[in-house]
């Protein structure tokens, strides 16, 4: 080699050497990086599919079982005992079960139990017993002491409560 090469003046350069490869094999046993990642993000997701797809599902199953479960037995709060001794004749007795209000009758013959919401608005009815009829103080309607109605705005008799006499007591249940 010349002097005049060694030094290399812009018309004598060849190409430049090729590159070698800058990518290595990984080595062995070694995990390649997004692996690393993208598994516990899987987990993650998952995880919280499953759970999402859990509380959905008890959102529908849970009130369905809830209606279709029978109570075994009624408890106390919702059996209602009159004694017998203080229906007196030609008065009502007013109680409430479970919410609705209920007028107990006694006309000297059975105790009759009815719901003592008017059928046409839901007023209270009161009871006179001296003409032994109900009477909605909102519209006038007139119910006689059997609940059938007799005058006024309403077409529908007060809904009977069935009731038993046990041991002197009248049982609504």
């Amino acid at each position: 080699m010349t002097e005049h090469q060694a030094t290399g003046t812009p018309s004598d350069r060849t190409a430049p050497p090729p590159l070698q490869a800058a990518v290595q094999p990984p080595a062995a046993g070694a995990a390649e990086p997004a692996s690393d990642l993208s598994a516990p993000r899987r987990t993650f997701l998952k995880t919280c599919i499953g759970g999402m797809t859990a509380v959905s599902a008890g959102t529908v199953v849970y009130p369905v079982a809830s209606f279709l479960r029978l109570p075994a037995t009624l408890s106390e709060s919702q059996v209602v005992k009159v004694p017998l001794d203080s229906l007196h004749e030609d008065q009502a007795l007013y109680r409430d079960f479970n919410g609705v209000p209920l007028v107990v009758v006694y006309t000297g013959r059975v105790p009759r139990v009815y719901d003592a919401s008017c059928t046409h608005l839901g007023c209270l009815v009161a009871w006179d017993g001296g003409r032994h009829r109900f009477h909605c103080p909102c519209h006038g309607a007139v119910f006689n002491d059997h609940g059938e109605p007799v005058s006024g705005p309403v077409s529908r008799p007060l809904k009977v409560i069935e009731a038993s006499v046990e041991d002197g007591f009248l049982v609504i249940a």
